[in-house]
C-alpha cells in the first residue's frame, strides 16, 4: 500500500525561530545615471542678476525707516555707482633714512619787559628730498606735518628713544624737545610770511638766489632784533 507522504510544517516558515521579517525600506533609492565615459555634466552657471536692492535716502542723505525699518527699493544694476578703483600700492617705500630733511614754521615774538625775541615752533613737516633716487617726480614734497606741542609731549613720555646724539660729548646727550627749543640744528630760512605765499626761492628767481636771500634774510633778523634793544 502506498500512502501520500505530507512534509512537517517548518517551524521558520512563519518567522519563528529566524526572528521577525525585516522592516520594509521606507522612500526610493534614487537611481545615478549611467557613467557615459564622458564624466560627469558641468553645473549650468546661474544668470547674473539685473537688479539690486538699495536703500531708499531721504533729502537728508540717510536711508529712510518705516515702522523701525530701512526701507529698500528694486533698482538696475546699471543705475548703481560702481566703488571707486582702490589706490595704487606703494612700489617702492620709503625708509626712514630717507627722510632726514624737515621743515619748521615758527613765530618770532619780542618780549618788550625782557628786551628779547622769541622764536615758537608751531609745526614740524617732514620732506622727502628732491634728490631722492626712489622720488622719481623729482620735486621736494611734504611727506606729513605734526603740531610741535603735540611732539613735544611724544618726546618727553619717550626719553629712551627720543635722544639727540651729541658727537661731541657723550655725555651731554639731550631729549629731542631741548634740542629744538635751544636751536641745536642746523637750517636756513626758507620762506617769510608775505601775501603771495611764496618762498625765497621763488620770489628772488632761482635755487641760488634763494639762498643769498635766505642769508640776508637772518642777517636782517638779527639787525632787527638789536635795534628793538633801543625801547
Amino acid at each position: 500500500m502506498s500512502y501520500p507522504l505530507e512534509a512537517p510544517i517548518s517551524p521558520d516558515a512563519d518567522g519563528g525561530d529566524w526572528g521577525a521579517p525585516a522592516a520594509p525600506a521606507k522612500g526610493k533609492a534614487k537611481a545615478k545615471p549611467a557613467d557615459d565615459g564622458w564624466g560627469s555634466p558641468a553645473p549650468v552657471a546661474k544668470k547674473p542678476s539685473t537688479t539690486k536692492r538699495v536703500a531708499v535716502l531721504g533729502a537728508n542723505g540717510k536711508p529712510l525707516k518705516k515702522n523701525g525699518k530701512i526701507v529698500y527699493k528694486t533698482v538696475p544694476i546699471s543705475s548703481v555707482a560702481a566703488a571707486p578703483p582702490p589706490p595704487p600700492a606703494t612700489t617702492a617705500p620709503y625708509r626712514y633714512k630717507d627722510i632726514y630733511q624737515m621743515e619748521l614754521s615758527e613765530e618770532m615774538i619780542f618780549d618788550k619787559k625782557r628786551s628779547r625775541m622769541y622764536h615758537q615752533i608751531k609745526t614740524i613737516s617732514l620732506k622727502l628730498p628732491s634728490t631722492l633716487q626712489a622720488n622719481v617726480s623729482g620735486l621736494e614734497k611734504n611727506i606729513a606735518t605734526f603740531k610741535y606741542s603735540d611732539l613735544v609731549k611724544v618726546f618727553r613720555n619717550n626719553p629712551q628713544t627720543a635722544i639727540w646724539f651729541n658727537a661731541q660729548n657723550d655725555a651731554q646727550h639731550k631729549n629731542l624737545a631741548d634740542a629744538f627749543e635751544l636751536w641745536l640744528f642746523n637750517s636756513y630760512i626758507t620762506k617769510v610770511s608775505n601775501p603771495a605765499n611764496d618762498d625765497l626761492a621763488s620770489q628772488y628767481g632761482g635755487e641760488r638766489e634763494g639762498l643769498l636771500a635766505a642769508q640776508q634774510t637772518a642777517a636782517d633778523l638779527v639787525e632787527y632784533e638789536y635795534n628793538l634793544w633801543s625801547f
